[in-house]
């Protein structure tokens, strides 16, 4: 790969990163909106933390779609793809004018924003360098440590001035992208293989009951979780091309990679708990 393509690559990268930014920093900026939600569709906490904890389950479990599917479908279908349905869902929630339309806005919205953190990662670990991968994959977990950071800032500056449908314009910025990328980002051809379809709804039921175990405290969605776990590891050590790769995890650098990710998710996790807390 010559050094002007690593160049051109690399500036794709920092066009990502902004990308990751805006995405995540929607997570993060309704958590601060909750109370004015509860009080405009006479809700309970419980009822409207599932804005929050639906959009995480849902992005939870995208992503790891999203990221299984590169394997053989171009990265630049995929991640214009997200965008795409991520701009609608966008649009659909600043129209919102019933609780039922705005979680359907937010459920939209994160089956398209998971494209983008995966799918960015992706794209620099095929596509970059190794003497340069670790700072490509740097600035895109730093663009995600500072949506983390700014959403809660972002979105008490907007509901307090605006409205909560006012943050649904913001992270649609991110539409504007598309052009950009598309451009940018390399035409992959597209690559036979079969998707193992019963390990991606194995890998979905135990993420969705882990997280809702973490929402809810229930401990039968923690048992639920491990039930479902234990089927999915006997899936994916008894497939010829699992939805997880086993392999995967004997691998020092994506260990490394999963920790990093843990870091992130505890982060994400005392967020939306001060959330939850503020909303009772």
């Amino acid at each position: 790969m010559s050094d002007k393509t690593t160049s051109s690559y690399f500036r794709t990268i920092l066009l990502l990163s902004v990308a990751v930014w805006l995405v995540v920093m929607n997570t993060t900026m309704f958590n601060v909106a909750l109370p004015n939600v509860l009080t405009e569709f006479n809700l309970s906490p419980a009822d409207g933390a599932w804005i929050v904890s639906g959009y995480s389950i849902i992005l939870a479990i995208f992503t790891i779609t999203y990221t299984r599917l590169s394997d053989y479908l171009p990265i630049r279908r995929l991640l214009i793809a997200g965008i795409i349905i991520f701009g609608l869902g966008s649009v659909l929630g600043f129209f919102a004018t019933t609780f039922p339309i705005l979680l359907a806005a937010r459920l939209l919205q994160a089956s398209g924003a998971a494209a983008i953190p995966g799918l960015s990662m992706v794209f620099a670990g095929r596509f970059i360098p190794f003497a340069r991968r670790g700072r490509a994959m740097a600035l895109i977990t730093s663009a995600s440590s500072l949506g983390f950071g700014l959403g809660p800032v972002v979105g008490g500056i907007v509901t307090e001035y605006l409205d909560w449908n006012y943050l649904f314009t913001v992270t649609l910025f991110v539409v504007l992208l598309i052009p950009i990328l598309f451009r940018r980002l390399p035409a992959e051809k597209v690559r036979k293989g079969k998707l193992d379809l019963l390990g991606a709804l194995l890998t979905g039921a135990t993420v969705t009951s882990f997280l809702l175990y973490i929402s809810t405290f229930n401990w039968l969605f923690l048992a639920l979780g491990i039930i479902v776990g234990c089927l999915l590891w006997l899936r994916v050590t008894r497939t010829e091309v699992p939805f997880i790769q086993p392999s995967l995890f004997r691998n020092k650098e994506y260990r490394q990679l999963l920790y990093m990710s843990y870091l992130g998710f505890t982060t994400h996790f005392a967020i939306f708990a001060h959330a939850a807390y503020v909303t009772k």
